[in-house]
């Protein structure tokens, strides 16, 4: 299986680390090639959650997120679904592009989101679907707001506008749509998220058949064409990670209570499992789920029913669409 290991991106630069990984030898563009990338990457970090995690028994904990808690905090005071304005003028803000998820793709998570919420209590702070994204782009991160519009009105909104619009684009030039397919649910010490793999062709007539999606043109492709975009406005880009990976968060942890260690371990087991091995075990149960319900028949359609997004503030927990710089056209076609 071709692997694609993430680049370190340093200071702002003119790399298009996504051009990278379609350039490689081993992959020439070749969409099972980026599919296998993408699912190398997360196959492997998910190994390594489970390892790190349970290496650590009977004493594995969580990290709770405590920007999360003190966002959190802040909203209840004010009775506010918005952000700390304070928070506009330090280094905590981001430039970025997102892709929502389909009402399919939405469902889907609301239903893990119960389970883990029921497993987890209140230690799990589920992600709303308003909130929930994908991030295709990131121009520049921890800035503060004002530095950030300096970088948007250096891309120019006529550019910004082209690459949110690139799905239509690509859908009107190609005749195909750029889709995403078989969820799998990941964790780390902070929290848990849904990842996807990019679209490919499983036999050749998929490959030739218009509108079918499955062609040449890939997600991978899309960040590359929508970085391509970015640098010819002459910016640089300074991004926190580039990783082949398409997630949504959909929940942080805020508390340890069901982790915490027991007095004994009489009260520490629930049928003769640790905490630890239950929530293992849950996450197992869910991808074996996913894998055998839902892969073959589920393909998230990016910018069918929302277009992209470009985003700006403070978007560490995802905000609504309403808080949007840009919005792109949509998809012809019905959302599923």
């Amino acid at each position: 299986m071709f692997s694609f290991p993430p680049l370190q991106p340093g200071d702002s630069s003119t790399q298009n680390w996504y051009q990278d990984l379609l350039d490689h030898p081993d992959c020439k563009g070749d969409p099972l090639k980026v599919q296998q990338a993408y699912e190398s990457s997360r196959q492997s970090n998910l190994i390594k959650a489970v390892k790190n995690f349970t290496s650590k028994l009977p004493l594995a904990k969580v990290t709770p997120d405590e920007a999360l808690i003190r966002h959190l905090e802040w909203q209840k005071r004010n009775n506010s679904s918005g952000t700390d304005p304070s928070l506009a003028y330090q280094n905590v803000n981001c430039l970025v592009f997102w892709a929502r998820p389909s009402n399919e793709v939405q469902d889907i998570i609301g239903g893990i989101q119960q389970r883990l919420a029921g497993l987890l209590g209140l230690d799990f702070h589920p992600i709303p679907p308003s909130d929930q994204h994908v991030s295709v782009l990131e121009l520049s991160h921890q800035h503060s707001v004002p530095e950030l519009q300096q970088t948007y009105h250096g891309v120019s909104q006529s550019t910004v506008q082209e690459i949110v619009n690139l799905p239509v684009s690509v859908q009107q030039k190609n005749h195909q749509t750029i889709g995403l397919v078989r969820p799998l649910l990941m964790f780390d010490g902070k929290g848990a998220a849904v990842t996807f793999v990019p679209d490919a062709p499983q036999a050749e007539h998929d490959a030739e058949t218009p509108g079918s999606g499955n062609a040449s043109f890939t997600y991978q492709h899309l960040r590359s064409e929508m970085h391509k975009l970015a640098l010819k406005s002459g910016i640089k880009i300074d991004t926190c990670y580039t990783a082949p990976t398409a997630h949504v968060t959909i929940g942080r942890f805020i508390g340890n209570s069901f982790f915490a260690p027991r007095p004994t371990v009489s009260e520490k087991l629930v049928d003769g499992t640790s905490p630890v091995l239950r929530f293992v075990e849950l996450i197992r149960r869910i991808n074996e789920e996913l894998e055998q319900m839902v892969w073959n028949d589920m393909r998230w359609v990016i910018a069918r029913g929302h277009g992209l997004e470009c985003q700006f503030g403070y978007v560490k927990f995802g905000r609504s669409t309403d808080c949007a710089a840009d919005v792109g056209e949509r998809l012809n076609g019905v959302e599923s």
